[in-house]
């Protein structure tokens, strides 16, 4: 019943998907320090502060760092990330460094105060919890139209840095390597996959961008945004 875009003088590249990132949306693409903005967001509200700094620091979706119970999910090397995944999918996220495992005790010192033992305050609901953190991000400015940030920026910049860690080579959205190593690429895009939560190779893309063997291609000055509904 309902006619092509064009009929109603839509552009068919305005409504596109784009599945793959054309541009860095990590915090760290803008220029603001992350540990200053999270001492603010604290002061105002140390149960969201918590779940922004546990999405930082292991590529968490939000509800995943909201229903997150730090004390069961700690496995000494690394985290099971498994209530509020999409697709019910468990995972587990290495813990590798000295600040993954600082967040991960001060974590379980703050759901220790919840009934739930995760990342609610108790007497609050899932659906509550979420939107207090989304009110305390738009106070901020942690908004597309605000700082042109957004929660979901800190699992890209995750998956970025990952990218970089494992591969030893920039991510396609942050610039060209000086030489390219496809079996490199590959196996960093598989790593990164699984401990973001996902099962195909390619969806990594919409974090790190297109697999190209170079410079990516520039990005257009009114692109969109860089992923769709499967991140």
């Amino acid at each position: 019943m309902l006619k092509e875009p064009s009929e109603y003088g839509i552009p068919a590249d305005s409504i596109k998907r784009v599945y793959v990132a054309v541009k860095d949306k990590s915090w760290s693409a803008i220029d603001l320090s992350f540990d200053e903005l999270i001492k603010q967001i604290y002061d105002k509200d140390p149960w969201v502060s918590m779940r922004l700094e546990l999405m930082d620091a292991f590529g968490l979706r939000i509800q995943e760092a909201t229903l997150l119970q730090p004390a069961a999910a700690d496995g000494g090397s690394i985290l099971r990330v498994e209530m509020g995944t999409k697709g019910g999918r468990s995972r587990l996220v290495q813990i590798q460094t000295a600040k993954q495992r600082d967040v991960l005790n001060r974590a379980k010192s703050i759901a220790h105060l919840s009934e739930t033992r995760n990342l609610i305050p108790s007497g609050k609901t899932l659906a509550q919890a979420l939107a207090r953190a989304y009110y305390i991000c738009g106070l901020f400015g942690i908004t597309k139209n605000g700082m042109e940030i957004t929660p979901h920026g800190l699992r890209a910049g995750f998956a970025n840095d990952r990218y970089e860690e494992l591969s030893g080579m920039p991510s396609s959205v942050r610039g060209t390597p000086e030489k390219f190593d496809p079996e490199k690429d590959r196996l960093a895009r598989e790593i990164v996959s699984r401990e973001l939560g996902h099962s195909r190779l390619s969806i990594t893309g919409a974090y790190t961008g297109a697999r190209v063997r170079g410079r990516p291609k520039a990005v257009p000055k009114d692109e969109g945004d860089d992923t769709a509904e499967i991140c």
